[in-house]
């Protein structure tokens, strides 16, 4: 039987359990101990059982110690005995090739003592050599669950009552991996210095060096070798050097998932191996060392965070850390797509390597593949929805590229192009717009007034001051940017499709709702025969129709077509993403105007405390959300709670978009409704109504629905 696992998992102490149990039910059983670290260790061991059962000839000058006690352990008059064979690692220890001039070189495993009264356990950190020596009669042993691990520490702690802080207690175990030498290391650690597990955590937070230094701290632990360094750092170098040694393409491999987040390491990731062959065996290699462990139904691969720690520190301290992380930026800006909705499931596999691959270099800033990566990184996150961690990665790809050549530069402006679309979708409209106008005039300076960027420059400035309310001038953008599509590109060209659906949504704002809603429609039935159903653009005119419906009360169409679209955003982009989360928002509203109060509540809620989570508790779109939470109230005849959402809805929208902008707006005439319904607040409604009133007049013009609606409630009919 083999025992095989990670170095310091508890392969040892396992098997130490095991032969005290094995003496405890059969005390006429002979328990031998052999160390299989090297050649040496192995002989003397076998010298000592020679001795302490008196084999004949074994203190002869010359005599063949290892065949002598084979000789006599395999005679059945011998008896019962157990032989353990601990740390059987090294395959060119356990399996020795021959070298030049030698024909046979007898294998450590041609001395094991065949007998029916015998029984051998193997100890090891090699699966290879586990199963050629037990075959299928293997176990591996995997790390701890929490619970024994927290037993663990708990029965290696002198002060017991450090464990009352349970956060801190949970922290140090997530942070050791569950693993044991692990944590009796950290546990002999807080004992000798008479620290609390807070204090010994605050250690991890320092730079990978410091942290290193505390895991080479060597301690004693009963069950292993003196003459051994029993530190969790060391312990897993003379697994390196083993593998360094028989398989260099398994120590790049290594290598270069060191430079990645430990977690889901694609196998397409790595770097081509000199052969196919090669590749598997280095796979195998690292596999069989439990360096690394296969996901389940994927092509990825875990590394133990503490393992992932020591190869970069193995790295640095041989000066090539710097050396993959170079190698690691310019496969990663090679392979990472530049986010979209095509290569989805490629680039959201790769987009954690790429953050932490950027995170942690200190690359040279003009190197090329950093801007690239970083630039593709940026894309990455915008399509996923996280703005601020785009809004950083445009930041810096922008500094590199004004660094490397100035900022008058069609790449340059890309980057720059990127940075102002993730502060617009954060809610930052007027730093977008001032930024949009900037890249615009660059573009037409640089590229000319006719080239394809100067009409998506022309058109996301017109989104821009779509999102800050003003409507007009984005139609105008709008217009001038189609023109030139129309002109430059063609009619159906998906750049032109786009500013098709940001013109009719733009109508749709200034209270054109027929005129929207039909553009929309016309629309999607061209995005549907070009792109398909599950194209971004298609699914942005889908939400943009939904919303058109609503416009003109066609509530049961608008739940409909939400709920189609909310359906393909939970498959494709999943529950999380801005764009699923505005689809939910605007299938509630669709639901509270049918009387749906009990879905719409529900949903909303979950809408909401999503957005709180995810863009934060002043972003436009969670304030919307907010604001439907008043809607609900309001249907309900509960002005009161409705008051009390819209006041709060009313100031955070005076205060990130202005008091005058057209969703301030929308919630002040809210607040207005709800006072009136209250008796002894027609006063303060009226007030209010008379406000809204002069500022949609203002905004929007005397002749939007919404002016109108406002004027109904202040004047009647």
């Amino acid at each position: 039987m083999a025992v095989f696992g990670l170095g310091g998992v508890g392969k040892t102490q396992l098997a130490l359990e095991f032969a005290y149990r094995t003496r405890e039910r059969n005390p006429k059983c002979s328990v031998f101990w052999v160390p299989v670290t090297d050649n040496l260790a192995f002989e003397r061991a076998y010298m000592q059982i020679g001795r302490n059962c008196n084999v004949p000839g074994i203190d002869a000058k010359g005599a063949d110690v290892k065949q002598l006690v084979k000789d006599a352990l395999s005679d059945k008059r011998f008896g019962p005995w157990l032989m353990i064979m601990d740390n059987a690692d090294d395959t060119t220890v356990v399996f020795p090739q021959p070298t030049q001039g030698e024909l046979f070189v007898p294998a450590l495993a041609d001395y094991l003592p065949p007998s029916l009264e015998g029984s051998v356990l193997f100890t090891t950190r090699n699966r290879k050599v586990a199963v050629k020596q037990a075959a299928s009669n293997i176990i591996c042993l995997e790390i701890m669950g929490p619970d024994d691990a927290h037993n663990l520490l708990k029965k290696s702690l002198i002060r017991q009552e450090i464990l009352s802080d349970v956060s801190a207690t949970k922290e140090l175990l997530n942070l050791l991996g569950f693993l044991p030498l692990a944590i009796i290391q950290a546990a002999a650690y807080i004992n000798e210095n008479d620290t609390t597990i807070d204090e010994y955590t605050s250690l991890y937070d320092d730079n990978e060096t410091e942290m290193m230094k505390v895991l080479s701290e060597d301690f004693d632990v009963q069950g292993r070798y003196n003459t051994t360094k029993n530190s969790i750092a060391t312990t897993w170098l003379i697994s390196l050097s083993q593998i360094n040694r028989t398989n260099p393409t398994a120590i790049e491999f290594l290598s270069f998932m060191a430079c990645m987040t430990n977690q889901n390491i694609h196998q397409s990731l790595l770097p081509p191996a000199p052969s196919k062959k090669q590749g598997l065996e280095a796979i195998g290699a690292l596999k069989s060392y439990s360096f690394i462990k296969k996901r389940e139904g994927s092509n990825g691969f875990d590394m133990h965070r503490l393992v992932h720690l020591a190869m970069r520190n193995w790295l640095r301290n041989g000066g090539n850390l710097q050396v993959w992380v170079d190698k690691a930026i310019v496969r990663l800006a090679e392979l990472l797509p530049a986010g979209g909705h095509k290569d989805r499931a490629t680039w959201t596999a790769y987009l954690p390597h790429a953050k932490y691959l950027l995170a942690t270099t200190r690359a040279t800033e003009s190197a090329p593949d950093v801007v690239a990566l970083a630039e593709k990184l940026g894309q990455c996150l915008y399509s996923n929805g996280e703005y601020y961690e785009a809004q950083k990665a445009f930041e810096h790809a922008l500094e590199l590229r004004i660094k490397v050549s100035g900022l008058e530069n069609r790449d340059a402006l890309r980057s720059m192009f990127g940075l102002a679309e993730a502060l617009d979708h954060q809610g930052k409209h007027k730093l977008a717009e001032r930024h949009h106008r900037e890249i615009l005039e660059l573009r037409k300076k640089v590229l000319g007034p006719k080239d394809v960027e100067v009409g998506r420059s022309m058109n996301y400035l017109a989104q821009a001051l779509y999102d800050g309310g003003n409507y007009i001038e984005a139609e105008k953008w709008h217009r001038e940017a189609l023109a030139l599509q129309n002109e430059v590109l063609h009619s159906e060209h998906p750049n032109t499709l786009t500013t098709r659906g940001y013109l009719a949504q733009t109508l749709g704002k200034q209270g054109k709702y027929e005129e929207a809603e039909e553009m929309h429609r016309n629309l999607l039935k061209t995005q549907l025969r070009i792109q398909g159903e599950e194209y971004p653009g298609t699914l942005a005119t889908m939400s943009c129709l939904g919303v058109a419906q609503g416009d003109l009360g066609n509530y049961a169409e608008a739940e409909q077509t939400h709920r189609r679209v909310l359906n393909l955003r939970l498959r494709i982009l999943g529950s999380r993403h801005p764009h699923t989360l505005i689809t939910q928002r605007w299938l509630a509203d669709a639901l509270v105007r049918q009387a749906k109060y009990e879905e719409a509540y529900a949903l909303n809620q979950e809408t909401l405390k999503a957005q709180v989570e995810s863009l934060g508790p002043k972003h436009p779109n969670t304030i919307l959300t907010l604001g439907n939470l008043g809607d609900i109230r309001f249907f309900q005849d509960q002005a009161d709670r409705a008051e009390q959402v819209y006041r709060q809805v009313l100031a955070v929208q005076s205060e990130v978009l202005g008091p005058e902008h057209p969703e301030t707006l929308d919630s002040m005439n809210g607040l207005a409704r709800a006072l009136e319904k209250q008796p002894g607040k027609q006063a303060e409604a009226r007030a209010l109504y008379q406000k809204t009133w002069e500022c949609r007049v203002k905004v929007l013009g005397p002749e939007h629905p919404k002016t109108l609606g406002t004027q109904r409630c202040l004047f009647g009919e």
